[in-house]
């Protein structure tokens, strides 16, 4: 049907390089947004200089799918004044933009700093999403008239935010991406930015500004007219304000002062690492500071942020022109980051869901049906359903003194280890089984129940293997275990005791670093996998029981095909000690450390090509390509991401 499938009813706020119209489309009867690039009469350079942008966000947005970028509809030519001229469709959004949304009820005085942490969390994952795409797209217009807006309003959801406007947006080939002008809005733009180069980190340093307007309503970056020449200067050589002394009478933190001045460091490469690594350090300062300091402060006023079009318009300034061109089709290598030795590129991960906690999580442990995690704390073991965010309390009589738990085969049961026994809780009852192995080793470490109801426990030098299916666990008598000698072979790190997923195989890690392989029934270890003399921090089946991988504590891992009984895998000079190992679904291998990341790599990868946010433990879902860790600014808290 093409373009008179759209009424044009009405204008809306438009700039230099379209002209923007409410409109109905004939078809659904629904409202849309039309854009229309806009003809300059008597300039065809800037014509054609315009309608390659056009053409640009077009190529962009057909790429993108993301629930908070404001998606394309349709796009295509029509007649226009006289001319063809390109347009584009998106949905209409009726409340508006964010800058519009600030002028009517200014967020610093009607939304709680965790609503203002939770709208720049938005806004950094739409942008996080952009900067891993392949190859990577720099937005780098990022400012409140960009983002439009549903309100929500709840305690911790003020607005849902939708980022649109790719009009100046661009490809990013290299490392740093060169542009032949200046480009971006001035009170929001990056030093590097007026120096003419593209980066991600530009994108961080525009919503380090957004967010503090949106705490304070002021600019970090003082200027006093709004001369656009002044302000370029400014963002070069005036040092930023931090909130606490912007709005003194709203906030007072030095933790979150922090997150800001690193945000917006003159040097791109003294920010961030990434925009979702500023958005977090935000959201971990304001919950820190206190629930009863984070809520609306009415009395909190400026009268100095008022977002004229000057500042803030709906499109590009004059000045600001692309005179690089369309890419035909975008070229699929993109330059990663080198860090540490590294070469290294981010994967792309949804969410995340979070939980926190009092203090630190020291084990993680999926259901088998991967609908909850278990979750061993100092002092206490909780069950999270990461699909509901509900979670429940274990209380068995050792739950205080917990050292490991696993789960049964039909996720009914969590087998809790410590203070000297094994109690075993009914997960969707929430009782204690009557059940009870009484051990002399007061926190085992190694413990792993089998899809075939064997439980199997690493004690001292020896393991024990029960047979304990639902119905043996509602019993209090207890039958013998079979015992296995594991020839003087110790446990002394969780995760290094594991059945293979088909529950014909257990495998250990000693803290001597020798690795075995026993089978089902079989008295003496039928497969000596390694000696490798450091001791083994982790230990990990392939989710099809192909290959058994290990990290050692000399910062290596090392892999082998079960079948074959041949090295598949040599990770050296890692860049720390693994605290944790996890392989997914689709293979990748997952090592979490004390760094604020965690590495990953195939198999046949000759060291870990990707990272991901998140620190101390990773434990992939069973069944979902859902992945759990620890927040990478607060070890306290619970993170689940969905690839």
């Amino acid at each position: 049907m093409g373009a008179e499938r759209y009424t044009l009813k009405k204008t809306l706020p438009s700039g230099h390089m379209s002209e923007v119209w409410l409109a109905q489309d004939r078809e659904s009867g629904r409202d849309v947004v039309v854009k229309i690039m806009k003809v300059h009469e008597g300039d065809e350079k800037r014509n054609q200089k315009t309608e390659e942008r056009f053409a640009r966000e077009i190529t962009i947005l057909q790429g993108l799918s993301h629930p908070q970028i404001l998606p394309l509809l349709d796009s295509g030519y029509r007649q226009y004044k006289q001319r063809r001229v390109p347009f584009l469709v998106s949905p209409y959004i009726e409340e508006g933009s964010l800058a519009t949304l600030m002028n009517q009820r200014p967020p610093w005085q009607s939304w709680s700093l965790r609503q203002v942490a939770d709208a720049v969390m938005q806004a950094a994952d739409c942008l996080w999403y952009l900067h891993n795409q392949n190859p990577q797209i720099v937005h780098e217009d990022v400012k409140p008239g960009n983002f439009l807006y549903r309100s929500i309003n709840t305690p911790e959801r003020a607005v849902y935010l939708y980022l649109f406007d790719f009009g100046i947006s661009r490809y990013k080939h290299q490392s740093f991406e060169m542009a032949s002008e200046i480009v971006g809005t001035p009170a929001f733009m990056a030093p590097e930015q007026i120096g003419k180069e593209v980066d991600s980190a530009s994108d961080q340093y525009a919503l380090a500004v957004m967010a503090c307007v949106l705490l304070t309503g002021k600019f970090p970056i003082q200027n006093t007219d709004q001369n656009q020449q002044h302000y370029l200067l400014a963002h070069l050589n005036t040092p930023p304000l931090p909130p606490s002394s912007l709005l003194p009478e709203r906030l007072q933190s030095p933790e979150i002062d922090a997150v800001f001045l690193r945000a917006l460091e003159k040097q791109p490469e003294q920010r961030y690492s990434s925009v979702m690594g500023f958005a977090h350090a935000l959201q971990q300062a304001i919950y820190a500071y206190g629930e009863e300091k984070t809520e609306p402060n009415p009395g909190a006023i400026s009268h100095e942020a008022r977002f004229s079009l000057s500042l803030d318009s709906s499109d590009v300034q004059e000045v600001r022109t692309l005179d690089d061109p369309l890419p035909i089709k975008p070229p699929r290598a993109i330059v990663p980051e080198r860090q540490e030795g590294l070469i290294l590129q981010p994967l792309l991960l949804q969410g995340p869901t979070r939980v926190a906690f009092a203090s630190r999580p020291k084990t993680l442990s999926w259901s088998p049906d991967g609908s909850s995690l278990a979750c061993v704390l100092y002092g206490t073991v909780y069950i999270y359903w990461p699909g509901s965010g509900a979670l429940s309390q274990v209380l068995t009589p050792n739950a205080a003194r917990a050292s490991a738990v696993c789960w049964s085969a039909d996720s009914q049961v969590l087998a809790v280890a410590g203070n000297h026994k094994i109690c075993f809780w009914q997960v969707g009852d929430a009782r204690l089984l009557p059940q009870v192995l009484q051990l002399a080793l007061s926190m085992p470490q190694g413990l792993d129940w089998s899809v075939r109801d064997q439980l199997a426990i690493w004690v001292d030098t020896e393991l024990w293997i029960y047979h304990l299916p639902l119905s043996r666990l509602q019993q209090v008598r207890v039958q013998a275990p079979q015992h296995l000698s594991t020839g003087g072979m110790r446990c002394d790190n969780p995760g290094t005791l594991h059945w293979s997923p088909d529950g014909t195989q257990l495998a250990i890690g000693s803290s001597q670093g020798n690795i075995a392989c026993w089978p089902v029934g079989g008295k003496q270890a039928v497969w000596q996998v390694a000696s490798l003399g450091h001791k083994i921090q982790g230990l990990c089946w392939s989710r099809d029981g192909a290959q058994l991988v290990v990290a050692t504590n000399d910062r290596r891992v090392l892999g082998w095909q079960v079948q074959e009984r041949t090295e598949l895998l040599r990770w050296e000079k890692l860049p720390s000690l693994i605290r944790m190992l996890t392989i997914s679904r689709q293979g990748r291998i997952t090592l979490a450390s004390s760094e604020k990341r965690l590495l990953l790599g195939s198999p046949y990868d000759p060291a870990p090509t990707l990272s991901a946010p998140g620190q101390l433990m990773a434990a992939w879902s069973p069944v979902r390509d859902e992945l759990a860790t620890l927040d990478d600014h607060d070890a306290n808290t619970l993170t689940v991401w969905s690839e």
